[in-house]
């Protein structure tokens, strides 16, 4: 069996070398040629795979390690009997903690209380359900906009035109443009012209989801805060969104090496069902330990904001991740830079592989709290210090 992979999908060797050869290779290099002779094509979303691709290859199983879905014409494969498969959900705890560490950044530095403000959430998929439970674990207000649900599957549904009134705006919607309700620029000249001139919008779903033209155009008359991970036309974004942004970052908000890993995970699980096979290897036996793997709080009360805000430095720092993408020259090999910033990401990791270390006597709702985030807990009979 001969599989054709993105070079940036990790632990291809451990969870697919057993199925047979791997053919490595950047995402947007992967050509009709290369899979000509190909069983497997396994893919992230840089990839738009299609009949151009596929049309004379004998490709029987597709595998998109994302989320997402508008890169794969489903009905071409579906219509050619190619078995396709996606990992909804695998990345969701890294896009929901990135935006987690956006809003205390922004807190810090721009000395924004979090606690008054409510947070509109676009989409209540795996990302924003996600997102809507850990907010309230913080104790932050919240609003959700999903137009396929209904107000019996959450009380804080509203309107489109009540969410973009909220104080933050964070969006977590797949890219449409057809439909009853095409996400492509929902964030437009007019909504941005909705949105309260202080309001906070947040990108880390799609780039074409936000106009980036408009939004440039916006932010140059009304500066306000906003945070993009995702951008139009990428790798060859608009770099002069950059001077206007509180945050900027390459497309890596479901980067973490959970989450890319855990996508591994899904197609590895997928292809043996197809092949008929039992899978025998699981991402805990591959995912090497975080650099700081257990930890203490102190017994003094501290609400979970400033515990999350502590605890962040030893998982993920997103400032770092803004200065890299600051630092590309303005030179004509940026385009290349930003993707290679993806390709060479460090692979942050996610609340999941610290463990909070409590007793029983100073055990209170704080750690059950921080454990809703997606911190490990374990009990300890020693008293903290």
């Amino acid at each position: 069996m001969k599989i054709v992979a993105d070079e940036n999908i990790p632990y291809l060797k451990e969870f697919f070398g057993s199925f047979g050869e791997i053919i490595q290779l950047p995402g947007r290099k992967i050509s009709a040629a290369s899979v000509s002779d190909a069983d497997v094509l396994l893919v992230r979303s840089i990839t738009p795979v299609d009949a151009a691709l596929l049309e004379n290859s004998k490709v029987g199983f597709v595998g998109s390690a994302t989320i997402g879905m508008d890169h794969l014409d489903c009905e071409y494969m579906q219509n050619k009997g190619i078995q396709f498969e996606n990992a909804p959900g695998c990345n969701a705890d890294s896009v929901v903690q990135y935006v987690l560490a956006a809003l205390l950044h922004l807190a810090k530095f721009y000395n924004i209380e979090l606690e008054p403000k409510t947070v509109g959430i676009i989409g209540c998929g795996n990302i924003g359900s996600r997102l809507r439970d850990s907010l309230a674990a913080l104790g932050i207000r919240n609003k959700i906009y999903d137009p396929f649900l209904s107000e019996a599957d959450s009380d804080s549904l509203v309107s489109f035109e009540e969410v973009i009134n909220c104080d933050i705006v964070t969006l977590h919607v797949p890219i449409s443009k057809t439909g009853a309700f095409p996400t492509h620029h929902m964030i437009n000249e007019q909504t941005l012209a909705q949105m309260k001139p202080d309001a906070v919008l947040i990108n880390s779903s799609r780039g074409a989801v936000v106009d980036n033209r408009a939004l440039l155009q916006s932010l140059q008359i009304t500066p306000r805060l906003v945070v993009l991970d995702v951008w139009e036309n990428e790798p060859a974004i608009d770099w002069r969104l950059l001077n206007h942004l509180a945050l900027a970052t390459p497309h890596i908000a479901g980067y973490s090496a959970e989450g890319k890993a855990r996508g591994t995970e899904m197609l590895y699980q997928a292809l043996s069902a197809w092949l008929g096979q039992t899978p025998n290897m699981t991402l805990d036996e591959i995912l090497p330990p975080g650099p700081i793997q257990k930890i203490k709080l102190g017994s003094e009360p501290i609400e979970p904001l400033m515990a999350l805000d502590k605890l962040l430095g030893c998982c993920y720092s997103i400032e770092s991740d803004d200065k890299r993408l600051r630092l590309i020259g303005n030179d004509s090999d940026r385009n290349v830079q930003f993707d290679l910033l993806r390709k060479n990401y460090g692979g942050r990791r996610e609340f999941c592989s610290l463990e909070l270390e409590h007793n029983k006597s100073t055990y209170t709702t704080l750690y059950s709290r921080l454990a809703q985030l997606g911190f490990k807990l374990s009990c300890s009979e020693s008293s903290f210090q």
